[in-house]
C-alpha cells in the first residue's frame, strides 16, 4: 500500500513538472507562466525596419537550441510568429502606419520551453519603404509611388557615378519629375520616408534602386506633334511648379478647355482627334480634347487613361494623384476625385 502511494506522488510530481514547462511545438500562444529555469530571458536587442518588413534581433542563449519569436495581438496576449535557429527574424507580414510589440523565449532541444519572457516586449511603430516606378516623360523621368501610411514627406535618391546614394529632393507628393535627365544615360532611383519635420528618416529604402535608362519622347515626334510641343511647352510655363499636383490638373484642363473652345467641332477633318487639331489647325472633338489635355498631363509628368478611347460617346483623362483616382475632361473643363459625373453619350 505504501509502495503504491509513493508511486502515485511521484507520477503526480512528474506530472506538475512538465506542466511548468509547456511543449512549444503544442501552441502558438506564449505560456502564462514563467518556465521552472534559470537560463536567461532572450534580450531584443534591436528592432529594425528593412525594405521586407520588421527584423527582430536577440541576444543568443547558452542552452538554448530554438527561439519562439511572438508578437502582441489584439486582445493583448501574445502570438507565435516562427521559431527560429538563429538570433534573427523578419516578420514580413507587417503593414504600414501600425505599431508592433515583440517579445522572445527559448526552447529546448526537446521542443519545450525552457526561459521566461520579457513580457512587456519591445515596440515599433512600422512604415513600408516606397515602392516606385519609373517612366520617361516628356519633360524627364518621372518616379512614381503609392502613398506610404504613416508618412507625409519623401526624399529622393539618385545613384551616382561611384554607387553612393545622394539626395535629389524631397517632397510632399507621391512622385517626383526629374528634369535633368538626358536621353540614353540610365538613371537609378530609391525613395525614403521621412517625418513630417524632414529631420529624419522614418522607413527603409529599396537598398538596390531601380533603373531605366531615359529615352526622350520627344525625339520621335512628327511634325505635327512638334507644333503641338509648342503649344503645350507655353501652357507649361504659365502652370507654377509649386502648385499641388491637382491644382496643377485643373489648371492643365482649363487649358485644353479653352483650346476646344475657340476650336470647330468635327469629326470630319483628319486631325480632329488629335492634339495638333485642337492646338493648331483648331478642329477637336471630345477624343481630341481628351488627347490635348493628356498631352499636357505627360509633360507635367503625369500617367494617365484614355477613357471609353474611340468610342462614339464621351471621353476623358483618369489618373491618380496621390493614391487617389482623379477624372480630367478637356472639353467640359471638370476635374474631380472619383468618378467622372458627366457620363453621358454624344
Amino acid at each position: 500500500m505504501k509502495r503504491t502511494l509513493s508511486l502515485l506522488l511521484a507520477i503526480i510530481t512528474l506530472l506538475s513538472v512538465a506542466a511548468a514547462v509547456p511543449s512549444a511545438a503544442a501552441t502558438t500562444e506564449i505560456a502564462a507562466t514563467a518556465a521552472q529555469t534559470s537560463k536567461a530571458v532572450p534580450a531584443i536587442s534591436a528592432l529594425k525596419m528593412t525594405e521586407k518588413g520588421v527584423q527582430i534581433t536577440w541576444k543568443a542563449v547558452s542552452g538554448v537550441t530554438r527561439y519562439r519569436v511572438f508578437v502582441k495581438n489584439a486582445k493583448g496576449g501574445w502570438s507565435g510568429k516562427a521559431n527560429v535557429n538563429g538570433t534573427s527574424y523578419v516578420d514580413t507580414t507587417v503593414k504600414s502606419g501600425t505599431s508592433y510589440t515583440y517579445t522572445v523565449r527559448g526552447i529546448d532541444k526537446k521542443g519545450n520551453f525552457c526561459t521566461d519572457y520579457n513580457r512587456a516586449g519591445m515596440t515599433i511603430s512600422y512604415v513600408a519603404a516606397p515602392n516606385f516606378n519609373m517612366k520617361s516623360k516628356p519633360l524627364g523621368l518621372k518616379v512614381n509611388w503609392n502613398p506610404v501610411k504613416g508618412a507625409k514627406r519623401y526624399r529622393v535618391f539618385y545613384k551616382n557615378r561611384y554607387g553612393e546614394w545622394k539626395k535629389l529632393a524631397d517632397t510632399d507628393r507621391a512622385g517626383y519629375l526629374f528634369k535633368g535627365a538626358q536621353n540614353g544615360v540610365k538613371y537609378t532611383f530609391t525613395v525614403r520616408c521621412l517625418s513630417n519635420d524632414g529631420k529624419k528618416y522614418i522607413s527603409s529604402y529599396i537598398s538596390a534602386g531601380k533603373s531605366l535608362r531615359y529615352a526622350d519622347p520627344k525625339l520621335s515626334y512628327t511634325a505635327k506633334q512638334k507644333k503641338a510641343h509648342d503649344v503645350v511647352m507655353s501652357i507649361i510655363k504659365q502652370i507654377p511648379d509649386n502648385y499641388s499636383d491637382f491644382d496643377k490638373v485643373c489648371l492643365a484642363a482649363d487649358a485644353a478647355s479653352y483650346y476646344s473652345s475657340r476650336a470647330t467641332y468635327t469629326d470630319k477633318d483628319p486631325d480632329y482627334a488629335t492634339p495638333y487639331g485642337v492646338f493648331v489647325k483648331g478642329v477637336y472633338t471630345c477624343a481630341g480634347s481628351t488627347r490635348a489635355l493628356g498631352m499636357i498631363l505627360d509633360y507635367l509628368g503625369f500617367d494617365w487613361k484614355h477613357i471609353n478611347e474611340n468610342q462614339y460617346t464621351h471621353q476623358w483623362c483618369e489618373l491618380t494623384i496621390d493614391g487617389k483616382k482623379v477624372y480630367a475632361d478637356g472639353q467640359a473643363n471638370l476635374v474631380g476625385y472619383g468618378n467622372h459625373p458627366a457620363l453621358y453619350t454624344l
